[in-house]
């Protein structure tokens, strides 16, 4: 990945048509505050009370969309308010996240115009050349750089992974129950059972039908084995309670025999 000019590596590249087909040009102006997020919290540490009030209030000034600019009064309001011990550790705190924190009133966001005008006043640029060490060389032309807030699918797969395995199941498939209230798992059912067959996807339904899910004894088994041994061999499911349920339905609507 390309570096900043300042030396940090590039984790994530926007695509630039992605901004457009999603009309979310939102995206750029959440990458630029990030920037002067960062700036501010490089110099407010090193900076005395009064300056670093002064600052602030020239950069919300820009950006400050509320009604005869009340936000940015009662932050600066604030901020003077804060005694030596207060202010010391806001400093601190800025120094150890790096950012000074950026917040913007809900439907008061400000457009671009406000944006580049609050950049020049920390002497930002709205474009860098990015280094590729690797390479020995930068690119062409400047490209729009920041800090932006991600949070990946995987963090939100993380979150979610352990909830097939915790909380009750049903007596009659052995799922995850409904429902938040019973502290109920994502479970497959017999629609989604019907909805794997329907597209011929008989690999992907065997990996959420087998231990994995539902199939307890196979489970124990599989348990058992990585307790011994530190590992497993994959093991052919045994029991299937949701397709035996869709079955019993399929046969109730006489769809197939017993």
């Amino acid at each position: 990945m390309p570096r900043t000019p300042w030396g940090e590596r590039v984790e994530l590249i926007a695509n630039p048509l992605g901004l457009l087909s999603r009309m979310n040009l939102g995206q750029l102006y959440e990458l630029y505050c990030g920037l002067m997020s960062k700036e501010l919290g490089k110099r407010i540490p090193s900076m005395p009370k009064a300056k670093a009030i002064e600052l602030i209030e020239s950069i919300y000034g820009k950006i400050d969309k509320s009604k005869n600019r009340e936000y940015t009064k009662t932050l600066v309001k604030n901020l003077q308010a804060l005694s030596s011990t207060k202010y010391s550790q806001f400093t601190e705190q800025i120094k150890k996240r790096g950012f000074y924190p950026f917040i913007i009133p809900p439907f008061k966001a400000p457009d671009y115009k406000d944006i580049k005008a609050a950049m020049n006043v920390l002497g930002l640029k709205t474009g860098y050349n990015l280094k590729l060490p690797e390479y020995n060389t930068t690119t062409d032309k400047p490209v729009p750089i920041g800090y932006m807030y991600i949070a990946k699918l995987e963090h939100l797969a993380d979150a979610k992974i352990h909830s097939r395995s915790t909380g009750p199941v049903t007596q009659k498939t052995a799922q995850p129950t409904a429902g938040k209230r019973r502290e109920g798992g994502q479970r497959v059912g017999e629609a989604d059972t019907y909805c794997f067959i329907s597209y011929d996807c008989p690999s992907v339904l065997a990996e959420f039908m087998g231990p994995l899910s539902d199939d307890y004894i196979t489970k124990e088994e599989i348990i058992s084995e990585i307790v011994q041994n530190g590992s497993a061999t994959y093991k052919e499911p045994k029991l299937n309670p949701a397709r035996d349920l869709l079955n019993s339905y399929f046969i109730s609507l006489m769809l197939t025999r017993g």
